[in-house]
């Protein structure tokens, strides 16, 4: 996406143009069971600028449709601004972070139904060292090289997002993802290999 902004706005050549992720340090991922789920628990956390806001009144939306999902928002959101709160939808705000560190390890899945285009969204990197399943949009794990139903359980629009909890109630799957999305940021994503590519581009540069 930042891409064909940057070549859209400067009229540069496209292949001159590398976008490089962050580095992803992938280390010893907490042991967490993977097993079949009947309610989950889900985490969505982040600054409250208009994307995410907008991701809230989507989850608001979900959440009363799905009464077995424990959707858990963190980060200075007023839970005013979104008028009346299904009951399984519960705001922290800012907490210490080994109390966000308890909810990310016992959590099921983090959650980002996010449309934002350009960016990397930090958060990614930060579940995928809790060993946390992502159910997000394509844009939401811009940057990761990440692959829809292999690497996060994927969903663009409406109801999908709702098909996309009934399949992380299934503990294989779950683990799967998780394991695909670690294995993909240790190989692509560390800074090593991201130091290798920057120094290929620069020797075909020369």
């Amino acid at each position: 996406m930042d891409k064909s902004i940057i070549v859209d706005m400067y009229g540069i050549d496209e292949d001159k143009v590398h976008p490089i992720p962050i580095p992803v340090e992938i280390r010893k991922i907490p042991k967490k069971d993977y097993v079949d789920k009947e309610k989950l628990i889900a985490v969505f956390s982040g600054f409250p600028h208009k994307y995410n806001i907008e991701a809230i009144e989507f989850l608001k939306l979900v959440a009363e449709n799905t009464p077995y999902v424990e959707y858990h928002i963190f980060g200075a959101f007023n839970p005013k601004m979104f008028g009346w709160i299904p009951p399984n939808m519960i705001f922290h705000g800012f907490v210490p972070r080994k109390d966000y560190k308890k909810m990310l390890l016992v959590a099921d899945v983090a959650v980002m139904p996010i449309k934002q285009r350009h960016g990397i969204n930090v958060r990614v990197a930060e579940y995928l060292q809790y060993g946390l399943p992502i159910i997000a949009t394509p844009e939401a794990v811009r940057g990761y090289d990440f692959r829809p139903n292999v690497h996060y359980i994927a969903y663009e629009k409406g109801l999908e997002f709702e098909e996309a909890l009934q399949k992380a109630l299934d503990g294989k799957f779950r683990e799967e993802i998780i394991k695909n999305a670690t294995e993909h940021a240790r190989e692509n994503l560390n800074a090593k290999r991201i130091a290798e590519k920057v120094g290929k581009i620069i020797e075909r540069s020369a």
